[in-house]
Formats: C-alpha cells, sequence, structure tokens
C-alpha cells in the first residue's frame, strides 16, 4: 500500500531576517577590497579633476577675450567672471567630497550641491543683469560727435559678436537652445545695416540688448555645461565601480545561518542562474554608452540615472548575492532535513539506500530512497519552492510491501514530526494537503550527512 504526505518546511522569519541582516553588512565585499576602493577613488578624483581643468580654460580663454573690450564692459564682466569662477571653484570642491563617501546617499548628496550651486549661478546672473541695464543706459544719457557716436555703437556691435563667437568655439550645442544664437547674429547683422545707413541710435539699442542677451547667455551655457558634465562623469565612474564590484562579487563565502563567512566559495550566477550576468551585461552596456558617448544624455537623463536607475541596479546586485547565499543555504538545509527524516524513519526499521541532489545539482530537490527487511520502501524527497526564499517542500511516499492502514501512515507522519520536534525544528499538523513548518536550524542537533555527490558547482 502506498501513501503520501506534503508539507511546506522553511526558515524562521527570525532567522530570514538575521541572514539578510548580516548580508547587508558584507555588501559586495567592499571591506574585502580595499585596494580596489583605492583605486574607484583615484579614478573619480581624476576625473573632476579633467572636468575643472576645461572649466578653467573656458573662464582664462574668455578673460583673454576682454582684453579688447570697452574699460567698463570690461570691468563688469571681470567681476562676473571672477564671482563665477569662485562659485564653480566651491561646486567643485563640494562634489569632490561627496564623490569621496561611497554610501549609496551620495548620489541624493551630489544633487543637492548641484541645485545650489544652480541657485548661487541664478543670484549671480541676475546682479550681472542689473548691472548691465545701468550700464547701457548710462551710454546712452551720454552725448557724443557724430565720429565718436558711430565708432561707439560700432564697439559694441564688434563686441556683442565677440561673445557671440566665444560662445560658439566654447560651448556644446546641445545646451544652447535651437536657433538662439542664430537669432543674436542675425539682430547683430541688423545692427550693422542701420549703423551704414545712418541709424545710429536704432543699431545703439539693439547692439547693447545683443550684447546684454549673449553675455547672460555665456553665464547661463556654464551653468549648464559645468553641471552636466560634473553629473556625466559622476554617473560615468559610479557606473564603473558597480560594474567592478558586480565582476568581483563572485565567487563569494557561504555564510551559515547566523549570517557568519564560511570557508566555501559560492558561484553567485550559478547560484542565481544567470541573474548575475544579466546585471553585469547591462552594467557592461551603460558602461560603453558612457565611454564611447553612444547615448545622448541630457542632464535630466543623468540625474534619474543617479537618483533612481543607478540605486536600483545596486540593490539589485545586492539582492543578487544575497539570494545566491540564500539558496546555497537552503540547499544544505534540504540535505539536513533528509537527515532528521532519515532518523525517524530508522527507528522503524528503515535503512538509507540511495540519497543524491536531482541531476547532481545542489539547486534541486534533494531525494534520499530508504527501505527495511519486508521489502517496504520510503521516498523522502524536499525540494525547493520557487519565489519562496528559504522554503522547501517534503514529500514522503510510502512503499509498504504490507497493507497499511490510513491510520499507520498518519502515525508513521507523527514520529516523523515527534524527531523533527526533537531537533529543534517548529512542526505543524500532518495531513495530505501542504502546511507550513517553520523551523529554526541554528536550534537543531547535528543529523548524520548523506551522501552528496562527487562534484558540486559552488
Amino acid at each position: 500500500m502506498s501513501g503520501y504526505k506534503r508539507t511546506t518546511v522553511s526558515i524562521s522569519p527570525a532567522e530570514y531576517k538575521r541572514l539578510h541582516e548580516a548580508e547587508m553588512k558584507l555588501r559586495f565585499m567592499e571591506k574585502e577590497l580595499p585596494e580596489l576602493m583605492n583605486e574607484f577613488e583615484e579614478d573619480k578624483t581624476a576625473g573632476l579633476q579633467e572636468d575643472f581643468n576645461q572649466l578653467e580654460k573656458r573662464q582664462n580663454d574668455f578673460n583673454c577675450l576682454l582684453a579688447d573690450f570697452n574699460d567698463q564692459i570690461r570691468d563688469i564682466e571681470i567681476q562676473t567672471s571672477r564671482s563665477m569662477t569662485n562659485q564653480q571653484v566651491e561646486f567643485w570642491n563640494s562634489v569632490q567630497t561627496v564623490v569621496e563617501d561611497s554610501q549609496q546617499n551620495s548620489s541624493r548628496e551630489l544633487l543637492e550641491q548641484t541645485r545650489s550651486y544652480n541657485d548661487r549661478i541664478a543670484i549671480e546672473l541676475d546682479h550681472h543683469q542689473q548691472e548691465l541695464s545701468d550700464l547701457s543706459r548710462s551710454f546712452i544719457d551720454q552725448n557724443y560727435r557724430q565720429v565718436e557716436k558711430k565708432q561707439f555703437v560700432q564697439d559694441w556691435i564688434s563686441t556683442a559678436q565677440s561673445i557671440c563667437q566665444f560662445i560658439s568655439e566654447h560651448f556644446d550645442p546641445r545646451f544652447i537652445n535651437p536657433g538662439q544664437l542664430e537669432s543674436l547674429s542675425a539682430r547683430l547683422n541688423q545692427s550693422q545695416q542701420n549703423l551704414d545707413y545712418g541709424l545710429d541710435e536704432a543699431a545703439l539699442v539693439s547692439a547693447q540688448d545683443v550684447y546684454a542677451r549673449s553675455s547672460e547667455l555665456r553665464i547661463e551655457l556654464e551653468k549648464r555645461q559645468s553641471e552636466w558634465e560634473i553629473l556625466f562623469s559622476t554617473a560615468r565612474q559610479q557606473t564603473r565601480q558597480l560594474f567592478t564590484l558586480a565582476t568581483h562579487s563572485s565567487p563569494c563565502p557561504a555564510l551559515d545561518i547566523e549570517g557568519n563567512p564560511l570557508p566555501v566559495q559560492i558561484e553567485v550566477d550559478f547560484w542565481t542562474s544567470g541573474s548575475l550576468n544579466k546585471l553585469i551585461d547591462q552594467l557592461q552596456a551603460n558602461l560603453n554608452g558612457f565611454d564611447q558617448n553612444t547615448i545622448n544624455w541630457n542632464t535630466s537623463d543623468l540625474k534619474v540615472y543617479l537618483q533612481q536607475t543607478l540605486p536600483e541596479i545596486r540593490t539589485a546586485l545586492e539582492n543578487t548575492v544575497y539570494q545566491a547565499r540564500l539558496n546555497v543555504l537552503s540547499s544544505q538545509l534540504r540535505i539536513n532535513i533528509a537527515d532528521v527524516v532519515v532518523q525517524a524513519l530508522a527507528s522503524q526499521g528503515f535503512e538509507i539506500q540511495e540519497s543524491l541532489y536531482s541531476n547532481d545539482d545542489m539547486r534541486k530537490s534533494f531525494s534520499a530512497k530508504l527501505g527495511n527487511l519486508e521489502g517496504s520502501q520510503v521516498i523522502v524527497k524536499i525540494s525547493p519552492i520557487q519565489g519562496e526564499p528559504g522554503q522547501n517542500q517534503l514529500h514522503l511516499h510510502s512503499l509498504d510491501a504490507a497493507r497499511r492502514t490510513e491510520h499507520e501512515l498518519h502515525q508513521r507522519a507523527v514520529e516523523i514530526s515527534q524527531a523533527l520536534r526533537q531537533f529543534g525544528l517548529h512542526v505543524g499538523s500532518s495531513h495530505p494537503n501542504s502546511a507550513k513548518l517553520p523551523i529554526n536550524p541554528a536550534q537543531h542537533r547535528k543529523a548524520p550527512q548523506l551522501k552528496k555527490p562527487e562534484s558540486i558547482q559552488v
């Protein structure tokens, strides 16, 4: 007569939580990779220094351009340029401090520093606009002879043209609104025509307005490009760091139920059915996009990437390593559960005949076949439950030579339950339907070890 019982066996919630907390303390083995972490910091600093060098070059080139400007205009521009440089140095230093922090909140802090920088530049731009407006009115109120007036208007046109040329040569076109620079150039051409036709007043008003707008545009573009360069550099460095951590996360040490590392290395990708390699491929694609500039990142895209995408990938990587360790632990628990059941059946005259993982794969079910002198057999199978970390399902299939009543089969299950309790396991009622039996593996005594496959991929 045959009989069948099925029961769910799982790690208790307390043990699951303890294991998860232990895993969080061993994230990516960062404490075990100090040299690698130092390389990350050096790489970050080098990238930011390169960005700052570009910023300094733009400011130096602009200061050289100012040598040919009207004295009053030059004074205003020099003052604004000096203030802009100070703001950018402060921004660069604050960003450098943030990226030296390898914690997950560094992206949020970086964006906070970016917002603060943008606010300061906006204040500087308002002040610059007011000074240019006051300067324009003072020039209009002055009386010039006709020849002097024409030269005066021509100087304004030339100055505005120099600013527009500087913008065209020093800033990435993606930060300039479509047609914006062309519109300013067209207005300057109109100013020049008005001056040639003797319309000095109209030419002056137009030239001063174009200069003011082009000067403001330069400041705005400096803000946009500096912000983008910092965000782009940081996103690229953090992607490279995460990619390196991902490729170094396997093999990693297994954990015991207390969350302590064991002297056994496990292949994370194998134990998560390819999840690790999928994350590595995703990071590699992103990194190629940064290094080869094949992705047209705008500032908004970079902020989303730093605030959401990278943290999500990092969390997925942490969970993948955690899941691998949990799967290894669950696999070992399948043997432990089988050991307890085998001991319980030994008291009923059964002896182990065969034990193995399905297809010699520790990720799959563990089975044991027992027999007695009467020719009866009991097949014990412990299977992982998909989507339920740390949970296994215990199957008992009785093939008795002599006829057994349902009561006798139930009594056998009761004796097994009592044996499980003796080993500190929490056992629910046993019946043909599924029943949840939480266990606390840290509390049970060591059971005899069954024969394991000779070759196991860990």
